[in-house]
């Protein structure tokens, strides 16, 4: 059965938070997860699982895993259940959902970036250069993939990948295509932060602080960045 404490009971390594869903939202992370139910958050054991990224399709929730692992929220059993294992030797980062194809995208180690059918499970490899590692991934109308990774990899997936890495090789930790349909917002090392419209076409924006940027996301009106 979950622990219900009012927060988690032993340290935890949390990678990422969810978007909120009825009944709830998500940080997931280490050897256990937190669910958010009213003003409380629950600790969710994961049976062996260490979650680094969740998303939100529809009304499921999905989360990468180390170890090449996909999981799906169980509401039944209020755990995490794998959903597919893809492949032991590399670990996943990150996670994806393009609602309009009901598809999943995931990212990890080895350029790992892959396509997953929530209809049949079957997955599609369209990784990048294996010498990189994919931080994050943002989905833009089931039309156009953005990838950034270590050594300032920017890649954008339009029928095949194009690609550029910035000048100072930062390692870029996010990207979200939330703030404007045409505009992805990439966040990393050294206060980067930048706004692409395409491969190639990125401008930096002005940040007072050369933090590492971690995170960024956006309510279409607002750009939002945590960091170190």
């Amino acid at each position: 059965m979950p622990k219900q404490p009012d927060g988690p009971s032993d340290p935890l390594l949390l990678y990422s938070p969810g978007a909120p869903l009825r009944g709830g939202s998500f940080a997931v992370g280490g050897s256990c997860s937190l669910r958010k139910s009213g003003l409380r958050w629950i600790e969710v054991e994961q049976r062996g699982l260490n979650l680094t990224s969740v998303v939100r399709s529809g009304e499921d929730y999905f989360a990468s895993a180390l170890g090449g692992k996909l999981a799906r929220w169980n509401k039944s059993s209020l755990s995490w259940d794998v959903m597919v294992s893809i492949h032991g030797d590399f670990d996943l980062l990150c996670i994806e959902a393009d609602d309009l194809s009901r598809k999943l995208y995931v990212g990890g180690e080895r350029g790992s970036v892959l396509e997953v059918s929530l209809a049949s499970l079957a997955v599609r490899n369209m990784s990048l250069d294996p010498a990189f590692t994919i931080h994050s991934i943002s989905v833009v109308d089931g039309k156009a993939v953005w990838a950034v990774g270590t050594d300032g990899l920017i890649g954008k997936w339009n029928g095949s990948w194009y690609t550029q890495h910035i000048p100072s090789s930062a390692n870029l930790h996010a990207v979200t295509t939330s703030f404007l349909p045409n505009v992805a917002v990439v966040v990393g090392d050294a206060g980067t932060l930048l706004g692409c419209t395409d491969v190639g076409a990125c401008e930096q924006y002005n940040v007072a602080t050369s933090s590492n940027l971690l995170s960024v996301s956006s309510d279409g009106n607002r750009i939002f960045v945590v960091g170190s």
